[in-house]
């Protein structure tokens, strides 16, 4: 065995320099081959005992440095929107604190709350109350003393209206609302009947009293006829319809209007009427006409209407009233004569 650094010729002489150089002649003749035993032997630790040895182990190869992260010119900084959120949070909470407690100390003063939500005050709510010489206060002074006429005739059951004018019991009415009958019921604003007797009538004034056996009655308050003006606000009641305790509004429109009615065949009259815009339709007839102090200032009568059948006839803001001068003359002839 040998590590090629002793090696002898056949001969016994040494061996010419190793590794042999390339090209160099073979005992053959020719070129001596390289042999691959002599081209790493000095360099191959493992040949020679001598040569210092080392482990090289490879090292991956160190990954590139990342760059870095650059934030966009327009992003937010954090420590400069910090204490702004921090500003809008506690005014938050101090605006909620402030309103609940506000709210609190009103709804209390109010005297909302305490007994449940839907916790209802004992007394009348503010918004019913009405000064008594507005619309509603007038309305509300005044429905007690309205009454329906419910008259059985030959032609049926007929509705009409009327008012009270003595504490006694005499109402007024028109005359065509009890024609050709001599008894009739009325129904107050509270719903409770009376019957009633017929104990005058002026069929050319269109004027009727009836009288109810009842006291405690509340009459209405008289006013004068000959000091409206046009313009003036008005209030008409009455059933219109059969409804009951209907109150409309408007305005005189007119004063001396010459209307003439009546059935063909039947009684003529003739008014010097009040003209208003009031809403007035059948049923409303006998009902008062009342300015805006309450005061009564005609009796609603007769509208005018487009339909050909006075059945089919109803409001168009033409309606007409008799002066309560002249009606309030007739009704005390007819208490004083019967």
């Amino acid at each position: 065995m040998t590590d090629g650094w002793n090696v002898r010729q056949p001969d016994g002489t040494a061996a010419p320099d190793y590794p042999p150089s390339s090209g160099s002649p073979n005992p053959s003749g020719g070129l001596r081959d390289p042999s691959y035993w002599w081209s790493d032997a000095l360099r191959d630790p493992w040949r020679d005992p001598r040569t210092p040895t080392a482990v090289v182990v490879p090292v991956a190869p160190s990954a590139a440095p990342q760059p870095e992260p650059v934030a966009p010119p327009d992003a937010p900084d954090a420590r400069r929107t910090m204490p702004l959120l921090l500003v809008v949070l506690v005014t938050a909470l101090l605006a909620g604190t402030l309103g609940g407690g506000l709210g609190f100390a009103l709804a209390k003063r109010a005297g909302v709350g305490g007994e449940g939500a839907f916790h209802t005050s004992s007394g009348t709510p503010p918004l019913a109350q009405r000064p008594a010489d507005s619309l509603a206060g007038v309305a509300e002074r005044l429905l007690p003393s309205v009454v329906t006429v419910r008259v059985s005739g030959r032609g049926g059951l007929s509705v009409g209206s009327g008012f009270v004018a003595t504490a006694d019991g005499y109402i007024i009415t028109n005359d065509h609302v009890v024609d050709r009958v001599n008894n009739a019921t009325v129904i107050f604003s509270d719903g409770s009947t009376s019957a009633a007797k017929v104990i005058g009538r002026d069929p050319e004034s269109d004027i009727a009293v009836l009288k109810v056996n009842r006291d405690g009655l509340v009459p209405v308050e008289f006013g004068d006829s000959e000091t409206i003006a046009v313009g003036d606000p008005v209030l008409a009641f009455g059933s219109p319809l059969a409804l009951a305790n209907t109150v409309t509004a408007g305005i005189v429109s007119a004063l001396d209007r010459t209307i003439q009615a009546g059935e063909p065949g039947g009684q003529v009259r003739y008014y010097a009427a009040i003209q208003t815009d009031a809403a007035v339709n059948q049923g409303n007839s006998g009902g008062p006409l009342v300015d805006s102090a309450g005061r009564v200032i005609g009796v609603n009568s007769v509208i005018k209407s487009l339909a050909a059948d006075e059945q089919q006839a109803g409001n168009i803001g033409l309606a007409f009233a008799i002066p309560i001068n002249h009606a309030k003359r007739v009704s005390r002839e007819i208490i004083d004569t019967g």
